[in-house]
């Protein structure tokens, strides 16, 4: 499968690991000095802005005390007016500054999403929090959120936003309540409750809501735009990371001291096992519940049943012992990382000082205990939930395994004539495992095996399925399969490790997982290494044989204002067998901003159906070593754009200068760009040529002036162009427009925010006479309004104007059209901004949707919108 990656994707190590591990030792062997210092950490995020606050409101008060000052005549005549003058140019000023401030630090998180219940509803759940909040000395939970999630929690959202005031929300995923008996669920929300209460340890307990305070305020603030905000928006982003790692430890400690809540109010041995049956029934949940209710979507057009009424059920029916022992010994094999606050669960039960245990089975789940008679009109709101969502996605499936049972059908047909080929064969037992299962699907492994014995799949799916069966002979196979293709390593270690465990085999499941570890090792360091692409890492030969560099080629040449594409390929330490190919693209010409070369860049990945991973990258992002190796590399060129005879016939040689100057232009030479140009434009003035030729050359040289920052030259430029244009052309004509926008963004980067507005509105309001209403010229002249006006604060008129410039590109566009997702965006960052945050997830859901089929998991893009989803969430 293709996989694209661009140049600039983070670092996936953790920044504070370092940190993280210094501070355990210290925690360990000066607790006091350590928590001393955790306090006045927290001191200083709260200092910081207050001070800054302080500070302004100082001056500003200063301020108007000298304008009263001087107005009463309390100076000399002179004195008085320049304290005048002073007080006039200041207070105004700072008055404006410090109401920025107020407002930036005034941050209203949104509350957590859930179905509210009420204590009429469920008397009994709200009785039972009534308990845990009297037995240990907590603060009261404002309101109970029920969710879809195999979860529980408590989230706390401050109203005063720094200044706090908690407000706080128990968030129940009624699955969980389903999964557990009434008393291991007590011990969850025991454990929950704890975090807030902290009767083992106030400063704890403390600390632990700071951390998740600090963080959603840094967020807040990075995603709302306000006057003030650049005075704190630096600070939190780096205090609020560093406040983590500091607290780590902690907050780590925490979790065992609401664990210790859990076991005084549930029994220890209680706290142990729900601990265990939350991960057992979890994983009973992903691996069995799942799966085998949306398999059933391969033989039925609608579900037979509602997936969270039948789920209560599920969970009371005695699982499979063989399954329940395996999941027992994944949950103990989890060690605690670094990187997370949570302990592992054999850790959290060894500290309880209790044995861990397989998982009793009961009658009565937590959730018919406490909810009552509302427990079946609230499950029947999460299926319609689930209905609403996912019912297209169950009748998709159906369809296609209607497809798939034709494509069986015909193979079977086709072999029992014919000897099938070998991706014929390999497409037939899928199918039949698909459809039929994966014992009936093995005849036809083996046969493709005994045809093909270099057939890597067939070897692992007759070794997965024969362990299944108990088979020992599956363990050769798999072996077999990791030789033919090392890519099958972790997947057959783990099938083998479970073969072992469910015959209680313990050294030999212990050294399949220990090679699946070294392999899975093995593999991270190749992501890390195949993350990132920096000017100077090591470029070498391609090396790609036909018939994929010739498919590369025409490809290349459906993709528009490509000048030059180079190809190489990354050196790497890990996994050297598998590439990662560089394709370095010049463009024709590039705006002032740079971004028509971005879009080039995702209209490459987004083209392009390389069968291997790479990268795309400008030529001008290389270092000079990497362009020097391009030269020497004779087959490093392998696309160039065909020229024009009009570009170099019956006008001069001027046009020469203009490709000297566009190549100087492409390196970031700007000042021998600016002097070819200028020589092109003299040549063309002389010869008096064609307006368009003279507008041409007073373009590339304007956008040049812009790059060096040479504002008044790149102005006359402009203006010179919109003249002609207007002189000559239809008041209306597309060129005028795009002049127009020149202008603006000339003047934006100017500062002269005046002129720019000015010159924006032109331009979206000519677009709309000229092109029409519908037009997708259109919708890119609304985008720069908006995003102008958003800079400016106006973040209502930003987001009506995306919206239209969104509903104006799905209808000219297409719904799934790649462009859609970059208004999707900016349009839910500015609905975050108005507080609209479930309006937020929804464009963000969509925007994920689209990048991934057109872009892929690994983009860039894709990352950054799922994290602005993930943010949006919290």
């Amino acid at each position: 499968m293709k996989m694209f990656r661009a140049t600039n994707n983070a670092n996936v190590e953790t920044r504070y690991s370092a940190l993280i591990s210094r501070l355990e030792g210290e925690a360990e062997t000066a607790p006091a000095q350590y928590k001393r210092r955790i306090f006045l950490l927290s001191v200083l995020g709260y200092s910081y802005p207050l001070v800054i606050l302080t500070m302004l409101l100082a001056s500003l008060f200063g301020t108007i005390s000298v304008a009263v000052y001087a107005a009463a005549g309390g100076a000399a005549v002179a004195i008085g007016l320049g304290l005048k003058l002073i007080a006039k140019y200041l207070a105004i000023p700072l008055l404006v500054l410090s109401y920025g401030i107020v407002r930036a630090l005034w941050v209203r998180l949104p509350p957590p999403e859930g179905r509210e219940i009420e204590p009429d509803q469920v008397p009994k759940l709200f009785a039972l929090c009534g308990q845990l909040r009297e037995q240990l000395r907590g603060p009261r939970i404002h309101k109970i959120l029920l969710t879809n999630e195999f979860n529980a929690g408590i989230v706390q959202v401050p109203r005063l936003g720094l200044l706090g005031w908690q407000r706080n929300y128990l968030i129940i995923g009624l699955p969980l309540a389903l999964a557990l008996s009434a008393k291991e669920f007590e011990a969850v929300l025991a454990h929950e409750y704890g975090h807030l209460a902290g009767s083992h340890g106030h400063f704890s307990a403390w600390v632990y809501r700071m951390r998740q305070t600090w963080f959603r305020l840094a967020v807040a603030l990075d995603e709302r735009s306000s006057w003030g905000s650049f005075l704190f928006t630096p600070f939190f982003k780096w205090f609020a990371p560093y406040y983590n790692a500091y607290s780590f430890v902690l907050a780590r400690a925490d979790e065992y001291e609401a664990d210790r809540c859990s076991a005084d109010v549930a029994s220890s041995r209680v706290a142990a096992d729900a601990l265990i049956e939350i991960s057992v029934r979890d994983r009973a949940l992903e691996q069995k519940f799942w799966p085998n209710f949306w398999d059933l979507a391969n033989r039925q057009l609608e579900p037979p049943f509602q997936p969270y009424g039948a789920m209560g059920g599920f969970f009371k029916k005695p699982q499979d012992p063989e399954f329940k022992q395996e999941s027992l010994h994944e949950v103990l094999k989890q060690t605690t990382g670094i990187e997370d606050t949570h302990p592992s669960f054999a850790d959290r039960v060894d500290a309880l000082g209790e044995e861990p245990r397989i998982p009793q089975d009961f009658e009565i789940s937590a959730a018919e205990s406490l909810f009552g008679q509302a427990l079946e009109p609230l499950l029947a709101e999460l299926d319609q939930v689930w209905t609403e969502e996912y019912l297209p996605q169950w009748h998709e499936r159906f369809r296609q395994s209607m497809d798939w049972g034709r494509q069986l059908a015909g193979l079977r047909a086709k072999a029992s004539h014919t000897t099938l080929k070998e991706e014929e064969l390999w497409r037939l037992a899928n199918l039949i495992e698909e459809l039929e299962g994966s014992e009936e699907a093995l005849p036809t492994y083996r046969a493709l095996y005994d045809a093909h014995p270099e057939h890597a799949g067939a070897s692992f799916a007759i070794g997965r399925i024969s362990l299944e069966a108990k088979e020992a002979d599956g363990l050769a196979k798999l072996e077999t399969a990791t030789a033919l293709d090392p890519e099958y390593t972790t997947a057959a270690c783990n099938h083998a490790y479970r073969y072992h465990v469910n015959l209680n085999h313990i050294p030999e499941a212990k050294a399949w997982e220990e090679r699946a570890r070294q392999r899975d090792e093995l593999e991270w360091q190749a992501k890390i290494e195949r993350d990132d692409l920096k000017p100077n890492d090591e470029l070498l030969p391609h090396e790609l044989e036909e018939p994929e560099l010739s498919k590369l080629i025409a490809e290349l040449k459906g993709v528009p204002s490509l000048k030059y594409v180079y190809l190489q390929r990354k050196k790497v330490t890990y996994l050297t067998e598998n590439p990662i190919y560089v394709v370095i693209f010049v463009a024709k010409r590039r705006s002032a901003s740079g971004d028509n070369e971005v879009k080039i860049r995702d209209r490459l990945a987004a083209h392009l159906t390389f069968s291997e991973e790479f990268f795309v990258m400008r030529y001008r992002s290389l270092s000079r070593r990497n362009r020097s190796r391009l030269k020497k590399d004779s087959s490093a060129l392998i696309f160039e754009q065909a020229i024009d005879a009009s570009d170099t016939e019956g006008l001069g040689p001027w046009k020469f200068h203009v490709s000297d100057g566009i190549d100087a232009y492409q390196r970031d030479d700007l000042n021998e760009a600016r002097t070819q140009l200028e020589i092109a434009l003299q040549k063309v003035e002389l010869l008096e040529s064609e307006d368009k030729d003279l507008t041409g050359c007073l373009d590339d040289l304007a956008a040049v002036h812009h790059l060096l920052g040479n504002y008044s030259e790149a102005e006359e430029l402009r203006k010179r162009v919109l003249s002609i244009e207007e002189s000559s052309l239809d008041l209306e004509h597309e060129d005028i427009i795009e002049s127009l926008s020149n202008l603006a963004r000339l003047y934006e980067d100017a500062g002269s925010n005046e002129k720019a507005e000015s010159l924006y509105r032109r331009a979206s309001t000519t677009a709309k006479k000229t092109l029409g209403p519908r037009h997708p010229g259109l919708a890119i002249k609304l985008l720069d309004l908006a995003r102008f006006l958003r800079t400016q604060g106006d973040i209502k008129e930003a987001a009506s104007l995306l919206e239209d410039a969104l509903e104006i590109r799905e209808k000219s566009l297409g719904e799934d059209h790649i462009d859609n997702a970059e208004v999707l965006n900016e349009l839910a960052s500015l609905y975050i901004a108005e507080g609209k945050n479930s309006n937020a997830k929804i464009l963000y859901k969509r925007a994920l949707s689209i990048q991934e089929t057109v872009l892929g998991r690994a983009h860039p893009d894709f990352a950054a919108t799922r994290e602005n989803y993930a943010n949006c969430s919290d």
